[in-house]
């Protein structure tokens, strides 16, 4: 006989002949997972988009910061040197 499945997204296909056994053990491993994911959320296992973002963000900007100061912080230690060598030593 074949099974007849109602596809629920792009990996998950629902059986429209499982037992009721079948769909109780489904329906335990699901709540199990969410179970799992609220308790990592208490200890702070995930972090939040927003905060996540906001970090990122400033450690961007102080790399922008530093890479944008660099040609005036290097550019005396390089204005009397006579080869591309000299500046491949210096940095």
């Amino acid at each position: 006989m074949a099974r007849t499945k109602l596809l629920a997204g792009d990996d998950c296909a629902i059986d429209l002949e499982m037992t009721i056994s079948e769909a109780r053990r489904q329906k335990e491993v699901a709540l199990a997972r969410l179970r799992q994911i609220e308790v990592a959320a208490r200890e702070g296992v995930f972090v939040r988009v927003d905060d996540a973002l906001k970090h990122n963000e400033r450690v961007y900007g102080t790399i922008r910061s530093t890479l944008l100061a660099s040609p005036g912080k290097y550019a005396p230690t390089f204005t009397n040197l006579s080869s591309f060598a000299q500046a491949q030593a210096r940095l």
